[in-house]
């Protein structure tokens, strides 16, 4: 069927052959190519029941057969920070609900997409990975927003909170001797970014994405630990109460700004550079989180 899909484009896309590379490859791939190696699954050799009783360490090695980012990263390296673009979003549905196909179709059914099981499914408790290519590629941010609104449509709760991760891999399909695999692909028109934006008042504004119930939580809980700005000591207590709001910690913390630095243009001080801010994801404290529990 993937030699006759009628809707592709070349992908640019990142592949490395364990989740340990440290240079990743960039190349570009059309999706029909891509789809093919996502319908051949590799089988590991343990059985359905030794996979389930090996710790993670162990299930991590079983299941790392290679994988892909969907998008390019600068100096092939897989961090938040270089990725450059995305041209696929990569949805992790680790806690499917018994309707999360027909929400899937519902919301993708008119768009392209492949769905396959992972290495951990079985048909009592199933886990799949959904690949959406898109039209066209997007920046990092837009991905964020793009992919949030995608899940959220569908239902945010079939989905794992740190699948936003703008640097996420993706294992190729594999699966124990004699587990079930599944894939389905959906050829239709690639999926339009700039449509899914455009249901956004702005889609900059990183406080209007979607959040999963895990996220919402962490971040009250993070305001309650920050306490109110304009009763701490010395420069913070100043600035927030400088601040033209009435909840200052809110919009601080949720504006989504990052800090990095350029070089100075004061030519008498060469080795000095200045802050500058600048929007990032706010799945990056997820991220931290769910890798620290």
């Amino acid at each position: 069927m993937t030699d006759t899909l009628v809707y592709s484009r070349k992908l640019r896309i990142a592949t490395g052959s364990k989740r340990t590379t440290k240079v990743w490859q960039n190349r570009e791939s059309e999706w029909r190519d891509i789809v093919k190696s996502l319908q051949r699954v590799s089988y590991t050799g343990e059985t359905v029941a030794q996979y389930h009783d090996m710790g993670k360490r162990e299930k991590d090695e079983r299941k790392d057969v290679g994988g892909f980012v969907g998008g390019y990263l600068e100096d092939g390296r897989r961090l938040t920070q270089k990725v450059k673009l995305r041209s696929m979003l990569t949805l992790d549905a680790d806690s499917p609900s018994a309707s999360f196909k027909d929400d899937l179709t519902r919301v993708l059914g008119e768009n392209a997409y492949a769905l396959y099981s992972t290495h951990s499914y079985t048909k009592e408790k199933p886990r799949y990975r959904v690949v959406v290519p898109l039209s066209e590629d997007v920046e990092p941010d837009a991905y964020q927003a793009v992919a949030r609104k995608v899940a959220d449509d569908i239902g945010m709760h079939h989905f794992d909170p740190t699948t936003f991760d703008t640097a996420r891999l993706f294992y190729w399909p594999s699966a124990p001797t004699g587990g079930d695999f599944e894939c389905a692909v959906n050829d239709k028109p690639l999926l339009e970014p700039k449509r899914v934006l455009a249901a956004y008042v702005d889609w900059r504004d990183c406080t209007s994405w979607p959040t999963s119930a895990n996220e919402t939580a962490i971040r009250k809980t993070d305001f309650k630990k920050l306490g109110e700005p304009t009763e701490k000591p010395g420069l913070i207590g100043l600035f927030a109460g400088c601040t033209p709001s009435r909840e200052p910690s809110r919009d601080i913390s949720l504006t989504c700004m990052n800090r990095r630095t350029t070089p100075t243009a004061t030519p008498t001080r060469p080795g000095r550079r200045r802050a500058v801010l600048s929007s990032t994801t706010i799945s990056s404290h997820t991220a931290i989180t769910a890798r620290t529990r």
